[in-house]
């Protein structure tokens, strides 16, 4: 029985995704992870577990039968660089081979379909947002008035609900889900918070007009369902990270006059020999200007997007 680990958070256990039908060509493969919502479904898996699953010890890692198999792409070095693609560096590290046509792939049980189906009804046209992220969904904080540690990917607190009454005022009939903990950034006014679960939001994706996103789980939602949007780029990098149907918006930082470039914000130490901590060299990198992010929302909503930066 082959067993696969898969660590991190949402959108990167979405992107593994991508690798099921070759990791299964020969046997379906289990999966333990800490979002086993997002493998539920796949025909190439046989059990989709949580790291915490009790007894997962005594039933998978103790038969003769296992092979376990763990690889961390965030520490390929083309990828730091920002030469190879995160599918491309799980591929390498798990021996299989990468085609640039790879894309995840999410599956829906009827309850979330019939979920997303009832807000349709109910709600009408309606976009989706996630101007902030990196926060697990299960471990959030409630009682800190918010949350703020993806600084470097989150859009800057002081222009969303600019960009919001924007949007509004352009299609004030059109509802915008804000994708969103409760304690994930200032409260915005004018649009919908939802209680649920994060597998509705995506399957919501599919009916929706289009989508502003991050690089979260919404923007690899998106890419599984091949759903048209744009992703806002701070620190990280959509050549690394993205996909080539989404409308990509990066800034330029003041430090060197292009997009910064950076992996991911983690201590390393001595890992790459520098011994610093990798970090947008400037705060508003992800500074976008709202009419910018709405001149694309425009061209999406009415068909003419070029999918240019």
């Amino acid at each position: 029985m082959k067993v696969y680990v898969v660590e991190g958070g949402i959108g990167k256990h979405v992107m593994f995704s991508s690798l099921i039908s070759e990791l299964s060509r020969d046997e379906q493969i289990t999966i333990m992870s800490s979002y086993p919502d997002v493998f539920e479904g796949n025909p190439g898996v046989y059990r989709s577990l949580s790291r915490v699953s009790p007894y997962q010890w005594e039933d998978l890692m103790m038969r003769d039968d296992t092979e376990l198999f763990f690889h961390e792409p965030y520490y390929d070095l083309q990828y730091i660089k920002g030469e190879k693609h995160l599918i491309q560096a799980w591929c390498d590290g798990l021996g299989i081979e990468y085609r640039e046509l790879m894309l995840p792939k999410i599956y829906f049980n009827q309850d979330i379909m019939r979920e997303a189906a009832n807000f349709k009804n109910q709600n009408g046209k309606y976009i989706i947002i996630q101007l902030t992220g990196s926060q697990s969904p299960f471990h959030h904080k409630q009682d800190e008035p918010f949350y703020n540690n993806g600084a470097i990917k989150d859009y800057p607190q002081s222009s969303s609900q600019a960009l919001i009454n924007l949007i509004r005022e352009k299609y004030p009939d059109l509802t915008i889900i804000n994708f969103a903990l409760p304690n994930e950034g200032i409260p915005l006014e004018n649009v919908l918070m939802l209680q649920t679960h994060y597998m509705v939001v995506a399957a919501l994706l599919e009916s929706a007009e289009t989508f502003i996103g991050i690089d979260s789980s919404l923007s690899h939602f998106a890419g599984a369902l091949k759903k048209k949007g744009i992703v806002l780029w701070g620190a990280t990098n959509p050549k690394t990270l993205g996909y080539d149907f989404h409308t990509h918006i990066t800034n330029k930082c003041k430090m060197n006059n292009q997009h910064c470039n950076k992996p991911y914000v983690r201590e390393l130490g001595d890992y790459m020999g520098s011994g610093q901590r990798w970090k947008c060299p400037d705060p508003k990198c992800i500074d976008i200007t709202p009419d910018v992010i709405v001149d694309k929302l425009v061209t999406i909503i009415e068909g003419k997007d070029d999918n240019s930066d």
